[in-house]
């Protein structure tokens, strides 16, 4: 997969996979997925996927057409802000120009608050009832769909 080059202090989108990019329900990319990446690409943003870390998973994201939108992968056993530090000291860029994109507020939305990042809960789907237990796991922007990501960032 080609390997896009991220400028100094360039915007960055982290998404992460399952239920947020990828509906394992009806075993496909969700509704607007490629076109969403084609945009933001095109925008100039450098996007990224963190996702948990299991064989199934890995051959997933590379059968899924969309693994040539990202400037890196990144499989962890567990989601953590150690994983997005690195991110950040590897990649310059502005967290607070840049976003997190995730279907949990107590997983993604609660580590890109941690770290600086806007927050964009997608509020769909299992975890569609998961309310915040801290102001840590308040997203910035709440979408129902993935095309209304456009909308916020435009």
């Amino acid at each position: 997969m080609p390997i896009q080059q991220v400028q100094d202090k360039q915007k960055i989108i982290i998404f992460d996979f399952m239920r947020t990019l990828y509906d394992p329900e009806r075993k496909s990319v969700m509704n607007g997925a490629q076109e969403l990446l084609e945009k933001l690409s095109a925008k100039g943003f450098a996007l990224f996927l963190v996702s948990t870390e299991n064989k199934t998973r890995i051959d997933l994201i590379k059968r899924s057409g969309i693994a040539q939108f990202f400037t890196r992968i990144i499989f962890t056993p567990k989601k953590t802000s150690a994983n997005f530090i690195r991110l950040m000291h590897n990649y310059p860029h502005d967290p607070k120009q840049s976003f997190v994109v995730g279907d949990r507020v107590r997983g993604e939305i609660k580590i890109g608050n941690l770290c600086g990042y806007q927050t964009i809960w997608i509020q769909n789907g299992k975890f569609r009832s998961e309310v915040p237990r801290s102001a840590n796991e308040v997203p910035d922007y709440i979408v129902f769909e993935l095309k209304e990501i456009m909308q916020l960032i435009g």
